[in-house]
Formats: structure tokens, C-alpha cells, sequence
């Protein structure tokens, strides 16, 4: 495995932990994270997937 794999799963395993975590926050507060910055945040992971 080269080194910009690593550092792509790295980064996407990243992304995948900040959106868990903000979808569980803004699910206390009551938010719909799901509707509006989750389809942001995948697109932004497929253009680091793609890279």
C-alpha cells in the first residue's frame, strides 16, 4: 500500500467519524443534519476517493 493510499483512508475514515459525530449531535439538538451536510459531506469523500 503506497502512501497516498494510507493517507486517503486515513482522511476518509477521518470524515466518516466527524459525520457520525455531528449527526449524532445535531440529532440531541434536534437539527437535520441528514438533509442538509450529509450529501455535502459525500460528495467532498468522493472527490477524495477519486484523487
Amino acid at each position: 500500500m503506497n502512501r497516498k493510499t494510507l493517507i486517503s483512508l486515513l482522511a476518509l475514515a477521518a470524515l466518516l467519524i466527524l459525520a457520525a459525530s455531528l449527526t449524532n449531535i445535531s440529532e440531541r439538538l434536534g437539527g437535520n443534519f441528514n438533509q442538509t451536510l450529509l450529501p455535502e459531506l459525500e460528495a467532498q469523500l468522493n472527490t477524495l476517493t477519486s484523487i
